[in-house]
């Protein structure tokens, strides 16, 4: 389905990867053509070692290439509620800051013209919202980081046009810009410093063999040192027991046709990026030529509905009146990774596999660091990854067959929050 979306419409048409035939043997093979895999492969490739990047699909495929576009600082939750101590939660913040640097690093100097955008909104829809708003705002500003507003009801209409929200925290360093070319510029880099990529070749097996693991694949295999599985929502059973910690949700997003002038300026007059502080949220922001691009009706069943601009028009009407009878362009979904604790989860298998999954909606910048610090790992360098290792994580209960029907009753609970005055 993401052939479907405003951002494959929006970039020149690419030439495809061949797949794995025969046999290969490098130093790092990565799992996943994502965000997450290419910046590991991207580091490790600049550090000298041999790659061999294995997509199931083709590159841009999964979240990495169709995901809202938010460039949201920070994780999902506050950092107080990482589950580690102080030193841990400061360390972690440093890293999500990191992340956001890398990004900017990466597409000025490596000329990735992705349609950035600074300004990120969080807006309040209720009081309740207003006062977690202030509380983290607080927090924040005693980590160390500085410059975000609070914005009171009277002032919302300065960032965005709508009259359902109660006020906001207004961060400048978030924004947003158009995920796809993003990841292919990384790719495009990737395969420039010797990367070998190949789309169509999913990984069926990992095995250990000689002094690291083989990749079975249907046309071949890789023989490797070490290995990074970063398929994040897509996994496909390769490891089971950390597949039981995620979750995959489908989200929906919808673009409208190109919007006047006069118009796109009273949905977001400073172009910044929106999400909500509900549990069922909207995001949403004018793309480089002015359509709002609307995302939310996020499904805990992981069922994408036939007519998806259907399912989400409502919600976009209920925030922008304005809004109503637009002609709707495009209309896609797919799935994203979330855990119980919405935190990432990474970590290292028995057998020397490192991993990462789960970004619970918050990957456009941390795929970046997390891949930058499993690549720094392989090289023997483990105090960024040790952090990120040290958040603890529970799988979801009821196992495969019923972890997804009782976090949709989870769900029904948070819906019934969201709905409270």
């Amino acid at each position: 389905m993401q052939d479907n979306s405003y951002y494959w419409a929006s970039v020149d048409p690419r030439s495809p990867k061949p797949a794995l035939t025969g046999d290969e043997s490098v130093d790092l093979a990565v799992v996943g053509g994502g965000l997450t895999g290419l910046s590991a492969a991207l580091e490790a490739a600049s550090a000298g070692l041999s790659v061999a990047l294995l997509e199931a699909e083709y590159i841009g495929f999964g979240a990495s290439g169709r995901n809202g576009g938010l460039l949201c600082p920070g994780f999902a939750v506050s950092p107080e509620d990482f589950g580690v101590d102080e030193d841990g939660q400061r360390g972690l913040w440093r890293m999500a800051c990191d992340a956001i640097d890398l990004l900017h690093h990466r597409r000025n100097s490596l000329g990735i013209a992705c349609d950035w955008q600074p300004g990120y909104f969080m807006s309040a829809g209720k009081n309740s919202h207003m006062r977690e708003l202030a509380d983290y705002h607080e927090e924040l500003e005693a980590l160390g980081y500085g410059g975000t507003l609070m914005v009171v009801r009277e002032q919302v209409q300065d960032y965005v046009g709508s009259p359902v929200y109660k006020g906001g925290l207004f961060d400048p360093t978030g924004g947003h810009l158009h995920p796809l070319k993003y990841t292919l510029g990384l790719a495009r880099e990737a395969e420039r410093l010797g990367v070998r990529i190949f789309e169509g070749s999913p990984v069926r097996a990992i095995e250990r063999g000689g002094q690291g693991h083989r990749l079975r694949c249907d046309g071949g295999q890789v023989s490797a040192r070490h290995t990074i599985v970063a398929n994040n929502a897509y996994a496909t059973g390769l490891l089971p027991r950390q597949e039981q910690h995620i979750l995959p949700v489908a989200t929906l997003i919808v673009a409208t046709e190109p919007l006047a002038d006069d118009l796109a300026h009273t949905l977001t007059p400073g172009r910044a990026c929106v999400d909500e502080s509900y549990n069922i949220l909207n995001y949403y922001h004018l793309t480089a030529d002015n359509r709002m691009l609307f995302g939310g009706r996020s499904n805990y069943n992981g069922r994408i509905p036939v007519d998806i601009a259907a399912s989400v028009r409502p919600r976009m009407e209920h925030v922008y009146p304005q809004l109503r009878g637009v002609r709707i362009d495009h209309a896609w979904g797919g799935h994203v990774a979330i855990t119980l604790e919405r935190t990432p989860h990474v970590g290292r298998t028995a057998d020397g596999v490192l991993f990462a999954q789960g970004f619970s909606g918050q990957g456009l910048a941390l795929t970046g660091q997390v891949g930058k610090v499993l690549t720094q790992a392989v090289l023997g360098e483990q105090a960024g990854f040790d952090l990120f290792a040290a958040l603890p994580h529970k799988a979801f209960p009821g196992g495969k067959a019923l972890r997804m029907p009782l976090q949709v009753l989870g769900m029904l609970y948070y819906r019934l929050q969201d709905m409270l005055p």
